[in-house]
């Protein structure tokens, strides 16, 4: 009963606390909203001013250069075309000028003074602009001459409207900053009043929750001196329960491990020792398929068909299993091990929990004496290695574990031909070139998924007894001339490409008889046994 109280009174103060903290937080929103309105109220009602001011300044700039203009025309003409260019250069500045005053009016529409001596400007303009053009045309008729006169005519006329301008300038400055400084004012209060309403309104909340803090810190202390024993015990637990696990993992007399997403060694524990004698520390940070056997014949496809597997594994959150050539870097060999994955998930990551064992016999081998099966698989290559190890596991019985590792290969290269060549329909030149590019898996992916070939199968027919192994492979491909291949395959074994094209070579010298149907999609694999437990090249028995 007390427990549920105080986790009452827990979730209640965490609800004050949320509220308050919600409260707070829309003060200081709204706040800022009010702040970022008033700059821009601001802003925007001193865009007004400012481009009357502009706009005066852009008027006075203007008259100033259409006097200019005129000057230029009775002191520089000496001729009718430069008169006639410079005297349309004034009209035009004229028009412009008359325009500018126009607009300038109804900008300042709202300053009453300055609006009447906009229009009083205006109509002096207008009339200074016709004694300028009448003086320009006495100018012509004159022949350009008479310079002197035609300017002591004008002499002064042009201050009147200067002077014009600069009030109406001045003016509109005056009143724009005042303007302007009354709007920011404005603004600046309303925003000042804003920010003490929130100190005030924060002040306030936090008395609040600080008295809800307070109780709730006593609250807290009391219930964590209550369970201080219940975590002693806990903990007492947590420390047993981790020496078992240590003890289960570190004295398995398997390789345990655990790998990240990247396939990085988490953990290994000491058992590695015992194989490669190399510490585990050494071991961790490195890449899981860095230690596979790289120097075998078959090493790139096996960590290629590896990557598959854990691929595969990581996706659909399943276990996979395999056997790869483990090497140790500083150690000379390289050892085969059965290698079990399962994949975890822990907080949105996963994680590999990895055991490592040499192949161990099935203890039920020992009592088989004949077995026939037969297999339907997809175009899959784990499921070509899968069967692999699946229909060489009775040769233990017979042969030694070399001659059972080769079989298993071979076996598995003439399932993987059969799926490649025929039903996916793979060329050898196409194997080929995207081996060298390394898109051999991108390659095989792509021919798995296509319409035409995604839903083939191969079948596989396996009998064992006493004195012989037979498999029948059979795709559902269109065939091939497996004549020139086997002689293609020799001679390439022989010119030293054993990476790629190998595996009808091999095949033939594993297996004691190897026959292809006249189609070239199904083919026939035997080796016999003698009673001795060795390979031979007939059926032949012990004396």
């Amino acid at each position: 009963m007390n427990a549920l109280k105080l986790q009452q009174n827990s979730f209640s103060t965490r609800k004050s606390l949320i509220a308050g903290f919600v409260l707070l937080l829309t003060f200081i929103i709204t706040a800022g909203i009010i702040g970022l309105y008033a700059l821009n109220k601001s802003s925007t009602n001193s865009e007004e001013y400012i481009d009357a001011i502009d706009s005066a300044r852009e008027t006075q700039v203007l008259i100033q250069k259409q006097i200019q203009i005129w000057k230029t025309t009775i002191l520089e003409s000496d001729d009718y075309d430069q008169y006639r260019k410079l005297f349309y250069e004034f009209s035009r500045y004229s028009t412009v000028v008359q325009d500018m005053l126009f607009n300038l009016k109804i900008t300042c529409s709202s300053f009453e003074e300055t609006r009447d001596e906009i229009l009083k400007l205006s109509e002096l303009h207008k009339q200074l602009s016709e004694e300028y053009i009448l003086l320009l045309d006495n100018f012509e008729e004159s022949g350009f001459r008479n310079k002197k006169i035609i300017i002591d005519a004008a002499n002064g006329k042009d201050a009147r409207i200067f002077d014009g301008i600069d009030r109406i300038v001045g003016r509109i400055k005056n009143h724009s900053r005042y303007m302007m400084d009354r709007i920011n004012k404005f603004y600046l209060a309303i925003v000042f009043a804003v920010l003490l309403i929130m100190i005030f309104a924060a002040v306030s909340l936090s008395i609040y929750l600080s008295r809800r803090i307070f109780r709730a810190q006593y609250i807290l202390e009391k219930k964590v001196f209550e369970r201080t024993k219940d975590l002693v015990d806990a903990n007492r637990k947590i420390n047993l329960s981790e020496k078992k696990y240590r003890l289960i993992v570190e004295g398995s007399r398997d390789i345990i491990f655990s790998l990240d997403e990247s396939l990085k060694f988490i953990t290994v524990n000491r058992t590695v020792y015992e194989f490669f004698k190399v510490k585990p520390e050494k071991i961790e940070g490195k890449n899981f398929l860095d230690i596979i056997n790289s120097e075998t014949p078959e090493s790139h496809f096996t960590i290629g068909l590896i990557k598959e597997k854990i691929s595969h594994l990581m996706a659909n959150n399943t276990t996979t299993q395999f056997i790869a050539e483990i090497k140790i870097p500083g150690f000379i060999e390289s050892i085969p091990l059965n290698v079990r994955l399962e994949c975890l998930n822990f907080d949105d990551k996963k994680e590999i929990l990895g055991h490592a064992a040499p192949a161990v016999q099935d203890t039920i081998v020992n009592y088989l004496v004949r077995e026939r099966r037969k297999f339907r698989i997809d175009n899959s290559l784990i499921a070509a290695d899968d069967m692999s190890l699946k229909l060489t596991a009775g040769l233990s019985k017979i042969l030694d574990d070399s001659e059972v590792k080769i079989t298993r290969i071979a076996l598995r290269e003439i399932i993987i031909n059969a799926i490649e060549h025929g039903n996916l329909n793979i060329s050898f030149m196409e194997k080929s070139a995207a081996m060298i590019k390394d898109e051999y898996f991108k390659l095989l992916k792509s021919r798995q998924l296509d319409p035409k070939y995604r839903d083939k199968k191969i079948d596989i027919e396996y009998t064992f007894d006493y004195d012989k192994a037979v498999y029948r492979i059979t795709d559902e491909g269109n065939g091939f001339d497996h004549n020139s291949m086997i002689k293609r395959s020799i001679n390439r074994i022989n010119d030293g490409m054993i990476t790629h094209g190998r595996g009808m070579a091999m095949a033939r010298q594993i297996f004691d008889h190897m026959r292809y149907n006249e189609k070239g999609n199904e083919v026939l694999l035997v080796k016999y046994f003698n009673q001795c437990g060795t390979a031979a090249g007939q059926n032949l028995h012990c004396g």
